[in-house]
């Protein structure tokens, strides 16, 4: 970590949450955008097909006939690469890290994985992936609140 970095306390509950805060804050991934509908949770490229689909009495089908005209909620839904459970995309966040975060120091240590950047936390991970990623925000000076379902994955030593 950069010691001119101050620390930002984020809490994250999925490992979902964590690939946008890796793409919005490591790669600067610019996330697919789709729409969801909210009764039968069918995606959409765009929010004109959305609202298309809701007028054409094939998709209507599907709402079910309590469905009313005005019970639609559509909702932008933005995905981002699977950093935490790709080794492939972690290792762009490696590439982006380079210079300005330290080297990586990555180990197998019994059944998990080590990984650290620089004077970053060191992380502990089943996943190598999953460990790279939390010690490159780590790295970057934000410190992460575990949920405790990624807690029981995830082990920060400072």
């Amino acid at each position: 970590m950069r010691p001119d970095t101050p620390l930002q306390r984020l809490r994250i509950s999925s490992l979902r949450e964590l690939d946008a805060l890796v793409g919005t804050r490591l790669t600067h991934e610019t996330p697919l955008t789709q729409w969801e509908e909210s009764r039968t949770n069918v995606l959409f490229p765009t929010v004109e097909e959305a609202i298309e689909a809701m007028h054409d009495p094939h998709f209507r089908q599907f709402k079910g006939a309590d469905d009313h005209e005005g019970s639609t909620i559509l909702t932008e839904v933005k995905e981002f690469r699977r950093y935490t459970r790709n080794l492939d995309a972690a290792w762009d966040v490696v590439e982006q890290i380079g210079n300005s975060g330290g080297a990586l120091v990555l180990h197998r240590d019994g059944d998990h994985w080590v990984a650290t950047f620089g004077s970053g936390g060191v992380v502990e991970s089943p996943s190598a992936p999953l460990a790279i990623c939390v010690a490159a925000l780590l790295a970057r000076g934000l410190e992460l609140d575990l949920d405790s379902t990624l807690h029981s994955r995830v082990r920060i030593r400072k």
